[in-house]
């Protein structure tokens, strides 16, 4: 059967794969009679009678030929029309896609509009609120305070600016996650320089000797507190306008700082800081700035003044106790870590957070400290876990497991790669963060439980205080110098040449004046070379 000769009844063209239905006997193209049987439900489209694919039978065609052209597009005419159909379709295809660009484009303008408008007006608003906060800062500096009518009443207090200080209010609850570049490169530069300085540091004038340390006997003792009231932490500074003497920092568990002479005989500076207890206590190089945390979740900042030291803000970060406190070497930053299992860094003079980490392992943080040259953080958790992190990147570097109990207290040395940490109360560790293991270490018995360590200034010796008393160690050779008893010590300091070691008590006094006997008489020459020396780090 020649195939130019079938005409199909669907289609009226010549079939490629031609069928005859065995009921109606109409021939159809395989391929649109089934497509038609599945549509129509097995309908023959003729005759509407029922059929299925089995009353199809294939037509043999003999020979092959070519798809024969349409009639209409055989002729020139035809294939013109053709064309110009085509053409218009195009056309008309391409008009639809510049109208759909079009109203893309004025769709995506607006958006744009409306977006650089917001930025215009958040930066404006950024702006604002950081003059205002400018604005508000010198006025408490001034000493222009706004009152809320509650009076911050101490006994014996000396200070002259007892009034309450503003509450900052809390960052927003979108945490910042990173340091700005700002930030970043300030930290950046003050790390090399005191890197350098360090590296050619000369030794403290008059610093103590490892063999003098074993003469360190009981010099004073004196009670500036209430009953029932003990110190929980303390620090040791040189005075701002008078390098000859220095400042004793004490924070109590009724919530107030006191700043003492160095001879701890008189109280220079008090305020209220906190409703619980003082957890930590941080000083600026300078020692014209002191922050302290609570047991209240609150950070306050206190600053030096023509009346002494007085209480200039307070906020509140963290929702659990805050458990510790360091200000980064640049004086502009100071960090806290909380048992929330935060630890954030947050802006001195805005009283702003700039940035918070949350520790990987989620475990409350108990202890933190700046590196002396605030280029890491280290951090004690409750994990038994001594974390270092890189300040700029907010990133773990390196984690040493003590294996004996959560981390209550850390120090580190001026030496610049030494850290010791006391876990479990009673072990103490003594890490190099050049070699990142534990090099030295020591058990203390079981009924001397450790409540804090503390390196001096020059990182020759470490002492660690507890409810036996209190230790001290030649850090080098980690060699014990003095083991000393008494009632239950919260907290101990140093002076700068290591000449006279501060402690305080459970018993509401600012317990004890440790000093070598024989330094007495030459008190007043090393503070004179000192002055001379005047051993200070590069601004």
């Amino acid at each position: 059967m020649r195939c130019d000769r079938l005409r199909l009844s669907v289609s009226g063209v010549t079939p490629e794969e031609p069928v005859v239905s065995k009921k109606s006997g109409h021939v159809y193209e395989k391929r649109l009679i089934l497509q038609h049987l599945l549509a129509s439900g097995g309908k023959d489209p003729e005759t509407g009678e029922d059929m299925n694919e089995e009353d199809l039978i294939n037509v043999k065609l003999s020979g092959s030929s070519v798809k024969p052209t349409p009639t209409t597009n055989a002729s020139i005419p035809g294939t013109l029309t053709q064309l110009r159909n085509e053409w218009d379709s195009v056309m008309l295809e391409s008009f639809k896609l510049k109208q759909t660009l079009k109203s893309t484009r004025l769709e995506l303008s607006h958006s744009l509009y409306y977006y650089d408008a917001s930025l215009r007006v958040i930066a404006r608003l950024t702006d604002e609120r950081d003059e205002a906060r400018k604005a508000l800062m010198e006025l408490r500096n001034k000493g222009v305070y706004m009152q809320d009518g509650n009076e911050n009443k101490m006994n014996g207090s000396s200070n002259v600016n007892e009034v309450d200080p503003m509450e900052v209010e809390k960052p927003d609850a979108g945490e910042p996650q990173a340091l700005s570049e700002e930030v970043i490169e300030n930290i950046g530069k003050k790390a090399e320089a005191l890197k350098k300085w360090r590296m050619k540091r000369p030794a403290i004038s008059g610093l103590l000797k490892p063999r003098a340390s074993s003469s360190l006997v009981e010099k004073d003792s004196r009670k500036y507190h209430v009953e029932g009231v003990s110190v929980e932490v303390m620090r040791t500074a040189m005075k701002v306008e008078n390098p000859l003497h220095g400042y004793v920092f004490v924070g109590c568990s009724d919530g107030s700082c006191k700043i003492l002479n160095e001879q701890a005989t008189e109280i220079q500076s008090q305020f209220k800081a906190h409703e619980g207890g003082v957890t930590a206590l941080s000083l600026s190089s300078a020692a014209d700035v002191v922050i302290s945390t609570g047991a209240d979740q609150k950070s306050c900042v206190a600053r030096h003044g023509d009346g002494g030291f007085s209480q200039k803000a307070s906020f509140k970060y963290h929702s659990q106790d805050i458990t510790g406190c360091s200000i980064h070497p640049t004086d502009d930053y100071f960090a806290t870590c909380s048992k929330d299992g935060k630890w954030a860094i947050h802006d001195i003079e805005t009283v702003t957070t700039l940035a918070s980490v949350v520790d990987p392992d989620g475990s409350p943080n108990l202890c933190a400290e700046f590196h002396p040259d605030g280029a890491i953080f280290a951090s004690g958790l409750e994990n038994g876990i001594v974390r270092v992190w890189d300040v700029r990147s907010l990133t773990s570097v390196a984690s040493f497991e003590t294996e004996s109990g959560p981390v209550s207290t850390l120090t580190l040395s001026e030496n610049g790669y030494s850290l010791v940490s006391v876990a479990g109360k009673r072990k103490a560790q003594l890490w190099d963060l050049r070699k990142l293991k534990s090099t030295k270490g020591v058990e203390f018995d079981e009924d001397m439980s450790i409540q804090n360590a503390s390196f001096d200034a020059s990182g020759t010796f470490v002492a660690f205080c507890g409810s036996r008393g209190l230790k001290v160690y030649e850090a080098k050779k980690w060699r014990e110098q003095v083991s000393l008893s008494s009632e239950e010590l919260t907290c101990i300091g140093w002076n700068r040449t290591a000449t006279t070691l501060y402690s305080g008590d459970t018993q509401g006094s600012r317990r004890y004046l440790w000093g070598c006997a024989r330094i007495r008489f030459w008190l007043t020459i090393l503070r004179i070379e000192e002055v001379r020396y005047r051993h200070r780090r590069p601004e």
